[in-house]
């Protein structure tokens, strides 16, 4: 199985619990089959987001659609969920890597020191349980990548999603080992700091991403994202990367499957 599209990060819940939201599993299962998508990953920050994407398993799996599994404590929800990590504990075994987990001080939802203790703690339960790290930096990569070097994850298995940052910190992610995911921006009129650090991730570091429902990709900003609409971007950064979709597909399959040890 290489010639398929693969979502890196997407949040099924999210998408099919939104109850302003007419999309059903089925109906979203139609449009990945149509559009070729063959494996997710769904990012959960609660328990029961975990315990209802999990339980899609087997529904997307009838339909040839890989959907895989991780959790973790968001930095938005850091000061409200931090202390209740027992869950990521008790449903390790439904997960294959922790996170989204991080950093995010350009809306500092929750307070700066709260974020960086649970960051460190996501870090820790990653390392225990032996699955990979995604990582939310948003205004804090600098700082992300400073805590992540302390706490040991230097040319571990971690991955920067959704990534927004400047040229030179992606150079430096890249030259710690780690991973960069990049999203829809990338297909935005003014997406071209987004395009250049796609353009020169190294081959091997590479993954692309909806973050559905979130930053649908041109021309459908401002609709609802799914991970149907991942192609899209496939297609741009294949014409940035000055290679086919057909090997882009293939790269970032074998990237994933790198990843997320699959």
């Amino acid at each position: 199985m290489k010639n398929f599209f693969t979502d890196t990060h997407a949040h099924i819940a999210m998408l099919l619990q939104d109850e302003d939201s007419e999309l059903t599993a089925e109906s979203l299962i139609e449009k990945l089959t149509e559009a070729e998508v063959k494996r997710i990953i769904s990012i959960s920050g609660h328990s029961d987001e975990l315990l209802f994407s999990h339980s899609q398993i087997e529904l997307f799996s009838h339909a040839g659609i890989e959907l895989l599994c991780s959790a973790g404590i968001h930095p938005h929800e850091a000061e409200a969920e931090g202390e209740n990590i027992q869950w990521l504990y008790d449903n390790a075994d439904k997960i294959i890597a922790v996170g989204e987990s991080g950093l995010d001080f350009h809306y500092d939802f929750s307070p700066r020191e709260i974020q960086r203790k649970v960051f460190r703690k996501m870090i820790e339960i990653s390392i225990e349980l032996e699955k990979p790290l995604i990582i939310h930096a948003r205004s804090a990569e600098s700082e992300a990548i400073d805590i992540l070097l302390n706490q040991g994850m230097r040319n571990k298995r971690v991955l920067f999603h959704c990534y927004t940052g400047d040229l030179k910190t992606a150079e430096a992610i890249i030259s710690h080992g780690w991973y960069i995911s990049i999203s829809g921006i990338a297909t935005f009129k003014k997406g071209d700091d987004i395009r250049e650090i796609l353009r020169m991730i190294p081959e091997d570091k590479l993954l692309l991403e909806t973050d559905s429902p979130y930053l649908a990709p041109a021309p459908f900003r401002g609709k609802i994202n799914t991970p149907a609409l991942i192609p899209h971007l496939y297609i741009k950064a294949a014409e940035e990367r000055q290679c086919d979709v057909k090997t882009l597909t293939e790269i970032i399959t074998a990237n994933t499957n790198r990843f997320f040890n699959l």
